[in-house]
């Protein structure tokens, strides 16, 4: 990972190995006790309904807006970008140079349209250069 460019990843990330073998654990139960109960469902289903009871929809299309950044923002503007993280349904986006966000904030809207669009529904409210 490039070292200028710091991303907010999910906790999920920092825990600890054991903690993280215990979420899997559990989440292995969870599919196998769905599974039990209809033998006809579909693993997508089945992932889509643990995504839902642990309510992870909003953070893993965050995730996604995130990762998304060099897409919809280009390389060169990806690089020098410093940080990127969103809250309450605002990107905020730091970047050093002055210029850059000068540019980036007349492109505001067409930004917003392009991260909304990969997000699938308007989920991002506006875009805050820092």
């Amino acid at each position: 990972m490039d070292n200028s460019i710091i991303l907010q990843l999910p906790k999920f990330l920092f825990l600890t190995f054991s903690k993280k073998i215990r979420i899997f654990e559990i989440i292995n139960e969870k599919i196998t006790l769905l599974m039990r109960r209809d033998n006809t469902r579909s693993l997508a289903d089945i992932i889509k309904e643990l995504v839902d009871a642990y309510k992870l929809n909003d953070k893993l299309l965050e995730s996604r807006i995130i990762l998304s950044w060099e897409e919809v923002a280009g390389k060169y503007i990806a690089r020098q970008t410093q940080r990127i993280y969103i809250s309450n349904k605002i990107l905020y986006v730091v970047i050093p140079s002055s210029v850059i966000k000068h540019e980036l904030r007349l492109a505001h809207d067409d930004l917003l349209d392009k991260i909304n669009t990969i997000a699938g529904k308007a989920y991002i409210q506006k875009i805050v250069f820092i």
